[in-house]
């Protein structure tokens, strides 16, 4: 779903996908939190820019990452990105759109699956959320 838009941006999208993962839970939240989580990406990877996605298993619990370049890294901290309605940069919410909500939802949604989600800042430029479940 997410692959067209990252194609427009010129973005060179990489994928190491596990085989045979399965997680049992609410698939109308997994949906969501992966929708939230790639559009997130979209939205803040700069032009001709990197994305990377993994999914594996670690110590028994399964983890996804989603990793992107972006212009500029939040001035805030990692975990302030997750605060209901927080925006780091009024430019950001003037380029992109939306509300704050998302990461929001996301933090949200990994909590009532008994999971974990981070946000890290990696190289000058870019960030990761990982969601382990």
């Amino acid at each position: 779903t997410f692959s067209g838009p990252f194609k427009l941006k010129g973005v060179n999208l990489k994928s190491d996908v596990a085989e045979g993962i399965q997680y049992k839970g609410d698939r109308g939240q997994i949906n969501q939190l992966m929708s939230l989580l790639f559009d997130n990406a979209v939205k803040y990877v700069n032009e001709n820019g990197r994305a990377d996605v993994t999914l594996a298993v670690k110590d028994k619990k399964i983890v996804f990452t989603i990793r992107n370049t972006c212009e500029e890294l939040p001035s805030s901290p990692p975990e302030r990105l997750f605060d209901r309605f927080y925006r780091s940069d009024e430019s950001h919410t003037q380029k992109t759109g939306g509300h704050g909500i998302g990461l929001s939802v996301v933090s949200s949604i990994v909590q009532n699956h008994g999971g974990t989600v981070r946000a890290q800042y990696t190289e000058p430029d870019t960030i990761a959320f990982i969601v382990t479940l």
